[in-house]
């Protein structure tokens, strides 16, 4: 397992986001900090992310690993008030053997082409076949400038290029809340990669979002927070998003 950055407090109580990165061994239950080589003691200091996403991209027999960490909030030295990001970095990790740490390099990737995803915090992402696959989340600083998102994007690693993704919908599916179809606007939601050899009954690689939340923005600068409990399949082949029906265990 690795980490990387989020949220803490200073012994004196003031807010920081941080940018070191640590890795976990299950087999021998250790935390590894992460060092710019095998030999050094030097931490590597990654972006300064909180309320982002990282998906593993390769897992390798030999001992490296290449994660991409998308988007997230940062925060300028003394400023309260967050930004939203939609910066790509790309995480590339190689066990020393050592049980001491891990020795790692941070990449900031520049695709090929201007298009990519609007910044955004509190989304998902899955990687699959190369692919790395973002959705929902929000952004904005305020009521006014909320955003809160339902598009899914695809970042293609041989490619270098961003792509959105235009979803159909199973006839099954109901109506999202916000209008349209497929699963409504939303952020602080869970999702895995579901792939039909691990999972009898999966047809095919799919990103499995469940519930999250988003928020009811009136006239009159009142809201209201909805908390969600719904659960959607997007099928990474065929574009289509189902809502899942789950049996409750009786």
């Amino acid at each position: 397992m690795v980490v990387h950055g989020g949220a803490s407090q200073t012994v004196h109580g003031k807010d920081i986001i941080l940018s070191d990165t640590w890795g976990y061994s299950a087999t021998d239950q250790v935390w590894l900090p992460v060092m710019s080589s095998a030999t050094t003691t030097q931490a590597v200091s990654g972006p300064t992310r909180v309320y982002h996403s990282m998906s593993t991209i390769s897992d390798n027999d030999d001992g490296t690993c290449s994660l991409l960490v998308f988007g997230g909030s940062s925060a300028e030295t003394g400023n309260v008030a967050l930004n939203d990001e939609n910066a790509l970095y790309q995480l590339d990790l190689t066990d020393t053997g050592t049980l001491q740490h891990l020795s790692g390099t941070w990449t900031l990737v520049t695709p090929s082409t201007s298009v990519k995803p609007p910044a955004r915090n509190e989304h998902v992402s899955v990687a699959h076949d190369n692919k790395l696959y973002v959705f929902g989340g929000m952004a904005g600083t305020d009521v006014k400038s909320l955003q809160q998102f339902k598009d899914i994007w695809m970042y293609d690693v041989a490619a270098n290029t961003w792509a959105e993704q235009y979803p159909q919908f199973a006839s099954s599916s109901s109506s999202s809340s916000d209008g349209g179809n497929g699963p409504s606007r939303r952020f602080s939601l869970a999702a895995t990669l579901a792939v039909p050899d691990a999972n009898p009954g999966v047809d095919e690689p799919s990103l499995l979002i469940f519930g999250g939340s988003n928020v009811d923005v009136y006239q009159s600068g009142r809201t209201n927070v909805n908390y969600l409990d719904d659960l959607w399949s997007y099928g990474l082949e065929s574009h289509v998003w189902t809502q899942v029906s789950v049996t409750t265990a009786k």
